[in-house]
């Protein structure tokens, strides 16, 4: 069964599951952690040997900069193009109007992050150490040493073929793993789902009002009234309207 309609089976039972067992969903997140870490081991160990061999490869390093000017040309377009595109879309759509900002203050912002440190940048881009670099996950930094292995097994050219031919290994090895790892996305994909729709289920049953808090339970015992007549307010009304509407169904 193709990759595709596993996920999508498995949207279907991790909705099923985080309704029907939001105890259960809960508990399945882990299947989505284990998916995302296992993606994230892999990226460097793929990263670093392909960039590597792609550079010892090419014929001078004059074509190693015209790439590189090429690509970062390439990113720079298409990432202005994406956030022309982003903002269009949100003038055009009206995304965000109505939102319930009148309570918001100021002050909530300065817990935000700042953004992006340059000085940090630069140094994460020269580390004093690559395996820690590589233990940490700074793929920054081990880019960098990519290309300057690269660049020097151009230079030296025969003699780093034994090298690269190690290098190749660890890439047809690393693919092999990728592959291991996507065969598994729909327990990822379970687990995610089933967990969202558990958090939701169980936020949606919370009382949102301490003067209402059996706003719920009284709508699934009255069917026939509405949350208005029952006095339910805000959010808690919303998950009554779909209790209700399935209630209703069923007569």
């Amino acid at each position: 069964m193709p990759i595709g309609v596993q996920s999508i089976i498995a949207v279907g039972l991790g909705a099923l599951i985080g309704s029907l067992a939001p105890s259960a969903g809960e508990q399945l997140k882990i299947l989505g952690d284990i998916f995302l870490n296992l993606v994230q081991v892999v990226v460097l160990p793929l990263v670093f040997p392909l960039i590597v061999l792609g550079i010892a490869r090419m014929e001078s390093v004059k074509k190693v900069g015209r790439i590189a000017g090429k690509a970062i040309l390439y990113f720079e377009i298409v990432t202005t193009v994406i956030l022309l595109l982003a903002v269009g879309l949100a003038k055009f759509t009206g995304i965000g109007k109505g939102a319930p900002v009148q309570g918001a203050s100021s002050e909530d912002l300065k817990s935000l992050d700042p953004g992006v440190d340059f000085h940090e940048l630069v140094l994460h881009a020269a580390p004093k150490n690559i395996f820690a670099a590589f233990g940490e996950g700074n793929l920054l930094g081990a880019i960098v040493f990519a290309l300057l292995v690269g660049v020097a097994m151009a230079a030296i050219g025969e003699k780093s073929e034994p090298f690269a031919s190690v290098l190749e290994s660890v890439a047809a090895v690393m693919f092999k793993v990728v592959g291991y790892v996507i065969r598994i996305a729909p327990l990822g994909v379970l687990g995610f789902i089933s967990y969202d729709v558990a958090m939701r289920s169980v936020h949606c049953l919370e009382p949102h009002d301490p003067h209402h808090g059996e706003g719920p339970v009284i709508g699934i015992c009255h069917p026939e009234a509405t949350p208005d007549e029952l006095g339910i307010p805000g959010r808690a009304a919303d998950c009554d309207h779909i209790i209700v509407s399935c209630l209703r169904s069923l007569d």
